[in-house]
């Protein structure tokens, strides 16, 4: 019987050994993680979007991989949306039913603001009142909400809408028509509303007089919602804990916002007077239906845009509003 040699084989260190199963390790978890992809939401530059920036700037999204990228117009923020190049879209509420006729997968869940006063019919210094307006021209932009201003403001007198003429300010700058007196009237927001009446214009019609209808609000799919639970969470966390530091600290608050904007303090000041912020408590009683106030509105708002022709049917509000976010934030 032939005696077997001893096994030969080489000792290698331990810690090599240790080094090649960590490198082997890093490698295969690189190689199998990629980074978080970012929840984008599209904004344009106006006052009652802006706690939204100023909750990224004060760090309330917890290095959240939030992107907020702001748009100098709303129908090139509304193709990036259509074209899934932005998660949430900034609207308004008319807007936001339009949209939800077409596509019954689309969830209206955070409330920003609503306009109290902010969005107004103004007329030349010589025009006192809505009734001096008849047989003049009024100038509106293409949204629907500019006519909805407009034909309220007519309704609150009885005047019929064909007794004032219509000029479309589609690529017209408004300011420019306005004080070259192209027009007799205008409706328009904040801060060309400021300027124009401390420049001697008359305020005939505002948004006080239209309640629950003139809403801005963030919108997205319900792919969206399944996708990036935690990180809208974390946006709308992000909201209410802005609105509080507006609160306590509000020379501070405005003044970072009024800087964003590239505006005064004063200027900025007087814009938020015209809107409401929504607070955690009025989010969750609007968008649960606890409050009808939400739901009234978009109706008058339902009815008005199947008058127009622009709306077809009804839409399930039930459906649109969703308040998942909202209902489990605590009031702190």
């Amino acid at each position: 019987m032939t005696e077997m040699s001893p096994m030969k084989y080489s000792r290698i260190p331990h810690r090599l050994i240790f080094s090649a199963i960590a490198f082997l390790t890093c490698f295969f978890v690189a190689c199998n993680t990629s980074p978080q992809q970012p929840l984008k939401i599209g904004l344009t530059s106006w006052t009652g979007y802006e706690p939204l920036y100023l909750a990224r700037d004060l760090g309330y999204f917890n290095d959240a991989p939030l992107e907020i990228i702001e748009y100098s117009g709303i129908a090139e923020m509304r193709r990036a949306f259509d074209n899934g190049e932005i998660h949430v879209l900034s609207s308004t509420l008319d807007s936001a039913l339009l949209r939800a006729e077409r596509n019954n997968d689309l969830r209206l869940w955070l409330l920003l603001d609503t306009s109290n006063g902010g969005d107004a019919l103004v007329g030349q210094s010589e025009v006192k009142s809505i009734q001096d307006l008849k047989d003049r021209t009024v100038g509106l932009t293409p949204e629907a909400l500019s006519l909805l201003v407009f034909t309220r403001a007519l309704q609150s007198v009885d005047l019929p809408l064909d007794a004032v003429k219509q000029v479309s300010l589609d690529g017209i700058e408004p300011e420019t028509a306005f004080e070259d007196k192209e027009i007799d009237a205008i409706i328009t927001y904040d801060p060309l509303l400021s300027k124009l009446l401390q420049q001697g214009a008359n305020l005939l019609f505002d948004t006080r007089q239209m309640p629950g209808e003139v809403v801005d609000v963030l919108l997205s799919y319900q792919e969206t919602q399944d996708k990036f639970p935690q990180k809208l969470q974390t946006l709308a966390e992000g909201w209410f804990k802005a609105l509080q530091y507006i609160q306590k600290n509000p020379d501070d608050a405005v003044q970072r916002m009024a800087d964003r904007q590239g505006i005064s303090q004063e200027e900025f000041t007087q814009s938020l007077k015209g809107l409401r912020l929504m607070d955690l408590e009025k989010n969750k009683v609007l968008l649960s239906g606890q409050d009808m106030e939400l739901h009234e509105g978009a109706k008058r708002l339902t009815t008005f845009l199947i008058e127009q022709e622009s709306l077809k049917q009804k839409v399930d509000l039930d459906n649109l509003f969703d308040d998942r976010f909202v209902k489990v934030i605590e009031q702190s």
